[in-house]
């Protein structure tokens, strides 16, 4: 549970200013947890997670997102990113995320996740994300609309503050 996500040493550690971050003037908070097993055990997980019964409101519209994947010692770098993307393709892209990765050798075999969910927007029109059950009939599309990391080649703006490093704004005289 929530507790698990702060208290519980892992990979890659969420601490309480995390969650309280992600918490803090956001309004109503939801919680999914999912568990699979299997070859797709991590993608399903993640799936199950988002379609938990406690996560009432999908995730498309949270302004943050606190998720935490726990697995075996045999729990791969390649599973966690099969989960990071099935919860990235269905999240609002300027949602603030937070990812936490622990290692548990009693789940050998099992993945399990939790995500806390907060800061629902209100419906608005405008590009649609898939929805959890779209993912879970794996049409072949699956990550398809993820964006491109910096190393596939995205265009990156550099900000004008750096573009103008090394030009003083005070001319010398």
């Amino acid at each position: 549970g929530i507790s698990d996500i702060i208290t519980v040493p892992g990979l890659v550690n969420v601490d309480f200013a995390d969650v309280r971050a992600i918490m803090a003037d956001a309004g109503s908070s939801l919680m999914g947890i999912g568990t699979a097993t299997g070859k797709t055990r991590a993608r399903d997980a993640a799936l199950n997670a988002i379609q938990s019964p406690l996560l009432d409101i999908g995730i498309q519209r949270a302004t943050g997102i606190v998720w935490n994947i726990t697995g075996g010692t045999d729990l791969t770098l390649f599973e966690v990113n099969a989960a990071a993307e099935v919860i990235y393709d269905l999240v609002d892209p300027s949602a603030n995320l937070i990812f936490g990765a622990v290692i548990d050798p009693s789940l050998s075999g099992q993945v399990s996740i939790t995500l806390i969910a907060t800061g629902f927007k209100r419906e608005e029109d405008g590009e649609s994300r898939p929805q959890a059950s779209q993912l879970a009939q794996g049409d072949g599309s699956f990550g398809a609309s993820r964006r491109p990391s910096f190393s596939e080649g995205s265009s990156v703006e550099i900000p004008e503050f750096l573009r103008k490093k090394g030009r003083s704004r005070y001319p010398r005289a």
